[in-house]
């Protein structure tokens, strides 16, 4: 079987069921916090740990002006979507997600950039789907 491969140019975002538009790339991590429940009395030689709470944040990137088309407001609740390609079949990952901080920069040798950074704030945390989950 061959391997599942995905070219980044084809990847999308949205917000709150609006496209961003000149993404260059997002990126997206989720962790989870570990209690180490080792017990002293324990004859195995390795600890042991439990799962806690989940946590996931994101990442997104452009070229263009600083409003990207679709204002951008720290500390503001979005539902996140990011296409890993822009057919929904190849997968999704979403989420609500609270803004916080967006910036731009600027050269005279380079096009303007800017990105946004997201942080996870649903029960759920960062879902996968293989259809559009705002369709």
């Amino acid at each position: 079987m061959a391997a599942s491969t995905f070219h980044g140019k084809a990847g999308l975002v949205y917000w709150n069921g609006t496209e961003v538009a000149d993404i260059t790339d997002w990126s997206a991590t989720v962790t989870v916090d570990i209690a180490d429940n080792t017990v002293m009395s324990n004859t195995n030689t390795s600890r042991t740990y439990t799962a806690g709470f989940k946590d996931w944040s994101a990442s997104i990137n452009w070229v263009g002006d600083s409003e990207i088309g679709i204002p951008v407001t720290e500390g503001a609740e979005y539902d996140l979507e990011l296409w890993l390609t822009n057919t929904a079949g190849d997968g999704i990952l979403h989420g609500t997600a609270i803004c916080t901080g967006s910036g731009s920069s600027l050269s005279s040798t380079d096009v303007g950039k800017g990105s946004t950074n997201f942080v996870g704030n649903d029960a759920d945390g960062l879902q996968w789907a293989v259809t559009d989950p705002s369709a």
